[in-house]
């Protein structure tokens, strides 16, 4: 019997899949080996999801901040005032 241990997620999408890709199980695992794989494509998914909509937020972000710091600059605040918004925005 042999064993191979995967480290992360990565080698199971870039040596695992192409493996059983290439040399398909001929047994009942065969559908063990399916249902993995469709529940490994849904959570690739839905980490690409969750980083698209994590840039989402921080373009949303920006956006916010460069019409406060226009706001600002507009009203004639200080250096001081909007150096203390960017910074709260990127701490």
């Amino acid at each position: 019997m042999y064993a191979y241990t995967v480290g992360n997620l990565n080698d199971i999408y870039d040596k695992i899949i192409p493996f059983f890709e290439k040399y398909t199980l001929h047994s009942n695992k065969y559908f063990d080996w399916l249902l993995f794989r469709h529940a490994l494509e849904a959570q690739k998914n839905r980490s690409s999801h969750n980083l698209f909509r994590a840039k989402l937020i921080k373009k949303k972000d920006s956006i916010t901040l460069q019409n406060q710091i226009e706001s600002l600059l507009q009203t004639g605040s200080s250096a001081f005032v909007m150096e203390r918004l960017v910074l709260r925005y990127l701490l």
